[in-house]
């Protein structure tokens, strides 16, 4: 099948994404709480009411939740929800139940290891599209020839399936063992 660059291939629920969605909720609101602490805290330390090294805990108490909330939104990142996304559920408080899985390139899908209902790992093969703009022929040189082959060198190869096309290209790479059976 033809596929377009951001075309969905797939979509991918998560009990993990919806996990971090909840911790980052939570840890938003931890956050307006602190900041407001912090508020609070700054005020009565001008005035003489509480030390100042109370002050300095509750900004350190701010940062790392700063810090944890940074974190997440990286990880959120990673399961490939956009910036946007993850505004627009810290502003709604609605989760994002699934994610989609999207084509990098235009190309074909010249492999499929996902099926509906299956549970994947998040390092799971699922697809396989390749761009047919650009292919690759390997070859065999007997090896009393090989002195006349070198990378950059032009190649033209032709098929019998496509007789009337002949193909040209250049000569990108060259083993560097002898396969012993055929001696190529």
């Amino acid at each position: 099948e033809t596929v377009h660059a951001g075309q969905e291939m797939a979509r991918i629920e998560s009990p993990e994404l919806e996990s971090l969605q909840y911790q980052m909720l939570e840890l938003a609101a931890e956050i307006e709480l602190q900041e407001r602490l912090l508020r609070d805290r700054k005020s009565l330390a001008e005035r003489g009411n509480i030390p100042g090294k109370v002050l300095l805990e509750t900004e350190r108490d701010l940062q790392h939740k700063l810090v944890e909330q940074e974190i997440l939104r990286l990880r959120l990142l990673g399961w490939g929800l956009d910036e946007v996304t993850i505004d627009e559920v810290l502003s709604s408080r609605e989760l994002v139940r699934s994610i989609g899985v999207t084509s990098p390139i235009d190309g074909i899908v010249r492999e499929v290891d996902a099926r509906p209902g299956q549970l994947v790992q998040a390092t799971e093969h699922l697809f396989e599209v390749v761009d047919p703009s650009q292919v690759y022929l390997v070859g065999e040189v007997l090896e009393s020839d090989t002195h006349l082959v070198r990378e950059g060198m032009p190649i033209s190869a032709s098929f019998t399936s496509l007789p009337d096309r002949e193909f040209t290209g250049t000569i990108d790479h060259l083993h560097l063992h002898v396969h012993e059976p055929d001696r190529t």
